[in-house]
C-alpha cells in the first residue's frame, strides 16, 4: 500500500515536472508561430463580450461560464484547426440566445 502511495505520488510529480517545464517552451513555441494565447482580435472580441454580459448581468452565471470555457478553448486553438470554425460558430449562436445577447423572448 505504502508502496503503491509512493509510486503515485512520484508520478504525479513527474507530471507536475514535465508540465512546469515545458508549457514555458509551448508558450514560446506558439508566440515564435503568432498564435500566442488570446493575441487574436477574434479571442479578444468574445473575451469583451463575455465581459459585457458578465458587468450587465444579463446572462446567467452557468452560460457565463460555459461561455468563458469556449473563449478560454478558442484561444488554444491553432488558427489553421476546423475545430476554431466550429468553437466560434457555437460561441456566436450561444451569444445570440435571447436572454443572451440582450433580446428577450416575444411575450405570448
Amino acid at each position: 500500500m505504502l508502496a503503491e502511495l509512493r509510486q503515485n505520488l512520484q508520478e504525479e510529480l513527474t507530471t507536475s515536472q514535465r508540465e512546469a517545464v515545458l508549457r514555458p517552451q509551448l508558450s514560446a513555441i506558439q508566440d515564435e508561430l503568432g498564435e500566442g494565447a488570446g493575441k487574436e482580435p477574434d479571442v479578444e472580441r468574445y473575451r469583451q463580450r463575455v465581459a459585457t454580459l458578465e458587468q450587465e448581468g444579463t446572462a446567467a452565471p452557468a452560460m457565463l461560464e460555459a461561455l468563458q470555457r469556449e473563449v478560454d478553448k478558442l484561444a488554444r486553438i491553432p488558427a489553421q484547426s476546423p475545430e476554431r470554425g466550429w468553437s466560434a460558430a457555437w460561441l456566436d449562436a450561444a451569444l445570440a440566445l435571447p436572454g443572451v445577447s440582450g433580446l428577450h423572448p416575444p411575450s405570448i
